[in-house]
């Protein structure tokens, strides 16, 4: 079947035809099309473009809509994600959140089924992120209820946790196509550049970005991402002590660029004799970073030794080792201080050689070596395998999707260790390979449930509550595909991963002693023969 990209061939747009309050951010996004797309591609792209013009009178609006376009361009996603990320507000109601079916039609007839499978999904997990943010929004806060209540504020403080767990889960229940955890990132970067937010509302999104979405993307390797949800976050929450690293690091800068200009300029001329074309160039570490080094070093800048990288680009993996000897024939590297990430890659796949070395005027610096592949991983994580669906290697494509999958499950993981929680109601007897394939289920109030695997509604209601479990007679199920429409199913029916379930009760209904042939959970198995 052939791609829509290749059916759809709308005229590249002229920047005359667009709105001058939106004039900058498109013309920002057709330089960034048109250095990484085909034909064909940037021709959906700037098809998108058009439709979302045709639809959206709110130039402001529209401007956003661009510059979500914009992100995904820069975080080297495929073209049908960059006309998702530009098109999908049009189709989702914005006080109900639910995705609107004649604008979804229209949109599937012109961008394609795989565009409304995507759409959907966003609508979905922001209608559950919305209804989460009122629900807690609804309770008081530990600040309101005056006299230092320390019950409220541990109360407060536990229901944030929970809250945080559940939208965490929420990723992982969305994660089945990376872009949708793409879109919600991107997003949310979207959000803590927006200027003219009040107070409250970009303390709430800073909030998030740093519980949430920075470490999400750290998780999944975007560095660029995490660092600016994280410099940003920094200016919200805390902005005397942001000031403060901005001004050490400004005046840092300032004194150390020569030097910066000498170590690449030396770096440059033994690539040259060695034959390696490289890039070089020497970078302070961002904001929040530095910040908490400082608070460790006690404010002294002059103790961060790697306060600068200096970043050596090659164009292949012997360069790589190369280039480290070289350094180190130049430099003498500091003892431990050499890490080899390529053979023994970061959890996250990132991949680099570093070293500290005595450098220029005996100064310590931190040297990162890599290859264009690497570095692109490194700043983009997850966005770039797209590369690989371009290039036709579908193998590696899915090699490198599954461990991205497998990251956001190990992320999940370890944060339930970390918070003591134990959410699982995988039956002790199973094999540990068996327990660790879980789904996540969504309840029509958002919160997540995690289920093993082959699942039905009788363990999804016990998982619940007792009664629940006992009093149910069926279940309403939302699936991604189905415009959110519910759709009755078995009381054996197999759970999917990301679905949202309502239980049906009755009164007078109790246990079978069929159910116990097609429960999964040992907690539904335990309330039912207890029952009978």
């Amino acid at each position: 079947m052939p791609r829509m990209s290749e059916i759809i061939v709308a005229p590249l747009m002229e920047t005359a035809q667009v709105p001058i309050g939106a004039r900058a951010s498109f013309e920002q996004l057709h330089q960034l099309v048109a250095r990484t797309f085909s034909g064909a591609d940037q021709a959906l792209i700037s098809d998108a473009c058009h439709f979302a013009m045709e639809n959206c009178e709110d130039v402001q609006r529209l401007s956003q809509m661009l510059e979500m376009g914009i992100i995904l361009a820069e975080m080297h996603i495929d073209a049908t994600g960059i006309v998702v990320g530009i098109i999908h507000r049009l189709a989702i109601d914005p006080d109900q959140y639910t995705v609107i079916p004649t604008m979804l039609d229209r949109m599937s007839l012109r961008f394609g089924p795989e565009s409304v499978y995507l759409i959907e999904s966003i609508a979905r997990f922001t209608a559950i992120e919305q209804r989460k943010g009122k629900r807690v929004s609804a309770q008081p806060r530990a600040s309101d209820l005056g006299g230092g209540d320390r019950a409220a504020r541990e109360r407060e403080a536990r229901d944030k946790r929970t809250q945080l767990e559940k939208v965490r889960k929420m990723f992982v229940a969305m994660g089945d196509d990376p872009r949708i955890v793409i879109f919600k990132l991107a997003e949310h970067l979207q959000r803590m550049r927006e200027r003219g937010v009040d107070a409250d509302t970009m303390e709430k999104r800073a909030q998030d970005a740093r519980d949430i979405y920075a470490p999400l993307a750290g998780r999944l390797g975007m560095s660029r991402i995490e660092a600016e949800l994280e410099d940003r976050a920094f200016a919200v929450l805390d902005p005397a002590e942001y000031r403060r690293v901005q001004n050490l690091v400004t005046q840092a800068h300032t004194e150390q660029k020569v030097y910066i200009d000498r170590v690449c300029a030396v770096l440059r001329a033994e690539a040259d004799q060695l034959g390696i074309t490289v890039e070089v160039s020497g970078r302070f570490k961002h904001l929040w970073s530095i910040y908490r080094k400082l608070v460790r070093n006690g404010w002294d800048i002059s103790q961060i030794y790697d306060l600068i990288a200096f970043r050596i680009v090659v164009p292949t993996l012997t360069d790589c080792y190369t280039m480290l000897g070289q350094v180190h024939a130049l430099w003498i590297p500091k003892e431990d201080r050499i890490k080899d990430f390529i053979a023994h890659r970061k959890p996250n796949g990132y991949q680099s050689l570093h070293t500290t070395v005595f450098c220029l005027d005996n100064r310590m610096a931190e040297i990162q070596i890599r290859t264009r592949e690497m570095h692109q991983s490194a700043e983009y994580g997850v966005a770039i395998h797209w590369y690989y669906k371009d290039a036709g290697d579908q193998a590696q494509l899915d090699k490198k999707l599954a461990r991205w999958l497998q990251q956001l499950r190990d992320w999940q993981s370890d944060l339930q260790q970390r918070t003591g929680q134990d959410e699982s109601d995988i039956s002790g007897d199973r094999p540990a390979a068996m327990a660790q394939q879980q789904i996540f289920v969504f309840t029509p109030h958002g919160d997540v449930k995690d289920l093993p695997a082959g699942s039905t509604p009788i363990d999804f209601a016990y998982r619940i509550h007792t009664n629940l479990g006992d009093r149910c007679v069926g279940a309403k199920v939302t699936s991604t595909g189905s415009h959110m429409t519910p759709r009755m199913v078995p009381l054996d029916y197999v759970l999917e991963n990301g679905q949202i379930v309502e239980i049906l009760t009755r009164k007078d209904a109790h246990p079978k002693r069929d159910w116990l042939t097609f429960v999964r959970t040992n907690a539904a198995r335990t309330h039912i023969n207890r029952y009978l």
